[in-house]
This record gives structure tokens, C-alpha cells and sequence, in this order.
């Protein structure tokens, strides 16, 4: 479990969440959200998250583009 010193360096290294975008959100390490993440949302390769409250690893929700 991270303590307040590590979620308090991640929010000084720009990890910090303030926008009002769709996100997914993750409890637990970052190796495993970011696995998480690629196999939920079908990428290579998962965004920078953010921190959300609870200290949780944000991450942008993908667009989905619409075929005709």
C-alpha cells in the first residue's frame, strides 16, 4: 500500500488529476494498471496516468471512432 510520502511525490512529478475527462481507473501497482489497461481497452501501449483521489491510477479513457 503507498503511504502519503509516495503519493505526494507522484503528485509533485505531475501525476495529479484535474480534468473532468472520462477516465478508467486502477488500485494497485502501476506495471499491473498499465497491463490492465492494454488488455481492457485492446492498445500496445497504456496513456501516463493521473492520480486520482483514493490514489488510484487514472488513465484517459480511448476515443472510439464511429465507422459509418
Amino acid at each position: 500500500m503507498s503511504g502519503p510520502e509516495e503519493l505526494g511525490s507522484a503528485r509533485e512529478s505531475g501525476m495529479t488529476s484535474s480534468s473532468n475527462a472520462a477516465t478508467w481507473r486502477y488500485v494497485g501497482e502501476r506495471d499491473a494498471a498499465d497491463l490492465a489497461y492494454c488488455v481492457r481497452f485492446d492498445v500496445t501501449e497504456a496513456p501516463e496516468p493521473t492520480i486520482a483521489l483514493g490514489g488510484a491510477f487514472a488513465y484517459a479513457v480511448p476515443t472510439m471512432e464511429r465507422h459509418r
